[in-house]
């Protein structure tokens, strides 16, 4: 439980709310620290093109998705708009988009979720310049003739700006901010050439994004290329039974229907007419057993601990820390360019995703959740990964899952999964390009960090009092 002593002025100052959102977000702290800034001072309104037509909720909107991009436009939920992946994003029907065109999102646009989990934010990169999304997410749209965006951004992800979006919050059982609660943020402006640093800083992060996700398209377009072409199903291939041989039967030992799916079937006799290899032949599949979190903090030299939900997200941070006495931790702390495969979920969500442990999660601890596939080059690394990101892999992977409520992977069926293996010269080359796009990644978390930063220390340098 969190108690706070209030000042009867901060109450009236937050229109008498009496519920404890004003209060224990930050924003006190934030507005005093703001107020005694010797700095000049817009509300966001004022600095929105055409103000409050800058300040965009969509509305809500009829859900008709679409098989394809033919007949529809790619849909990006709440969640989706922080992820690094997003290969497999729905698509809503254009006859929807053109019903209300301000699903539409533009380059440079400042994205804030505004139900639910509220104050998580995203700027609109090239890649997803003209992608429709969610009535649950906020669109702030800079006026460049008075502001910059990638500075209205940074400010905005602050300290300082994240505890005024989440303070404006409203409702009772679904939590929700609606523009007019933004209107009167404050923003406080620095020198020109800071800010303009600020916002190129958030533009270089944004275009490593973009390109990064362009080498990862394109490696796994190789990979599709190596695999050959494979025969789509139609909807009755999908409804069709499947003859299997009673060999298949009890070599798996397997009765559940997605296992013998016609598609990844397919795919795994297209790999095997080329250069192959079993996963377990290539690697070391682990996965950790599980264990009791002690929790810590970065203070008492805690170890940074991250969730299978926070490894797939664009700002990548620890859920908390734990303790180097927590009972089998070393099973999870990571090295750099292993591979991890979520092997709990639901299909359709986080299970089968894969990632690549990057320098920035090197001795950090992650969820027993994961399966851990350890190469021994770190370009085969690369080169496993995009398999097993593009589609032909993940339909391999996908169809093993077991378990009713809550699916799993079993390590075995990894170990002994179907992936190609070709020339040690195109591994190399895939792979490579794979690691530099994951490091690229990194890269730009760390500009977007460095411009955050900046902004917190030019305010708190403005207001030496507080």
């Amino acid at each position: 439980m969190k108690v706070k002593t209030l000042n009867s002025k901060w109450i009236h100052e937050a229109n008498y709310r009496l519920d404890s959102n004003p209060y224990m977000t930050g924003a006190i702290e934030a507005r005093v620290i703001i107020k005694a800034a010797q700095l000049v001072k817009h509300e966001l309104v004022n600095v929105t093109k055409g103000g409050m037509k800058g300040l965009i909720n969509p509305g809500r909107i009829k859900r008709i998705w679409a098989k394809s991009n033919e007949y529809g436009i790619d849909f990006l939920s709440s969640t989706d708009i922080l992820k690094k992946n997003l290969s497999y994003i729905s698509a809503i029907s254009k006859k929807a988009v053109s019903e209300n065109p301000k699903l539409i999102i533009n380059y440079g646009d400042i994205l804030i979720t505004r139900a639910g989990s509220i104050g998580r934010m995203a700027f609109t990169r090239k890649d997803i310049d003209g992608f429709a999304c969610t009535e649950d997410v906020l669109r702030v749209v800079a006026d460049e003739s008075k502001i910059s965006n990638g500075y209205l951004y940074a400010y905005l992800r602050s300290k300082f700006g994240v505890p005024l979006i989440i303070s404006s919050t409203y409702g009772a059982i679904i939590q929700h901010i609606e523009p007019h609660h933004l209107a009167d943020l404050p923003v406080p402006r620095l020198s020109d050439l800071l800010e303009l640093k600020v916002n190129n800083l958030i533009l270089e992060a944004s275009d490593l994004r973009t390109k990064a996700n362009k080498i990862i398209e394109e490696s796994k377009l190789k990979i599709c290329e190596l695999i050959g072409e494979i025969e789509h199903l139609t909807s009755t291939d999908v409804l069709n039974c499947n003859v299997i041989s009673s060999f298949d039967l009890r070599s798996s030992k397997r009765l559940d229907v997605l296992y013998y799916a016609k598609e990844p079937l397919k795919i795994i006799t297209k790999l095997k007419n080329n250069e192959f290899r079993l996963l377990k032949e290539v690697s070391s599949v682990v996965k950790p057993g599980m264990f009791k979190r002690i929790m810590s903090t970065k203070e008492n030299n805690g170890i940074p601990f991250y969730t299978g939900s926070e490894l797939f997200l664009t700002d990548l941070k620890p859920k908390y820390y734990v303790s180097k006495k927590t009972q089998h931790i070393e099973q999870c702390i990571l090295q750099e360019n292993w591979i991890l495969l979520q092997a709990f979920g639901q299909r359709g969500g986080l299970i089968g995703r894969a990632m690549l442990t990057t320098p920035k999660l090197k001795n950090a601890a992650a969820t027993d959740l994961q399966i851990q596939i350890k190469l021994p080059d770190k370009f085969d690394a690369g080169f496993i990964l995009a398999f097993l990101d593009s589609k032909p892999g993940y339909s391999t992977v996908v169809r093993t899952p077991v378990g009713g409520s809550i699916p799993h992977i079993n390590p075995r069926d990894i170990e002994n999964l179907v992936v190609p293996w070709p020339s040690k010269a195109i591994r190399n080359v895939i792979g490579e390009n794979v690691l530099i796009a994951w490091q690229s990644r990194d890269k730009a978390q760390e500009l977007e960090e460095e411009a955050i930063k900046i902004v917190e220390n030019s305010i708190e340098a403005a207001a030496p009092k507080h």
